[in-house]
């Protein structure tokens, strides 16, 4: 079983994020909708990004990382389909 810390490291990895840019959540945020099929089975960590871009003023989606929770897998890792 991947712990919580696993998965930081794992997105840290992937993104080389500073520690204040990302949200570590143990279950599906309401506000993410990756329209990738996950099985719904499947226990995941989702690590919501908000990389900072020249304009504050643009609308944007946040970046997610999936990771089962079983296998440490990268399971998704794109937009977060939150922008608005």
């Amino acid at each position: 079983m991947i712990m919580k810390n696993n998965a930081v490291k794992i997105a840290i990895d992937c993104f080389k994020p500073s520690k204040d840019n990302f949200t570590v959540y143990s279950k599906k945020p309401k506000t993410i909708h990756c329209y990738k099929l996950l099985d719904k089975n499947e226990p995941c960590w989702y690590i919501v990004y908000n990389k900072p871009r020249n304009s504050s003023y643009m609308i944007r989606s946040s970046t997610v990382i999936i990771i089962s929770k079983r296998t440490g897998k990268i399971l998704y890792k794109g937009f977060a389909g939150d922008e608005g």
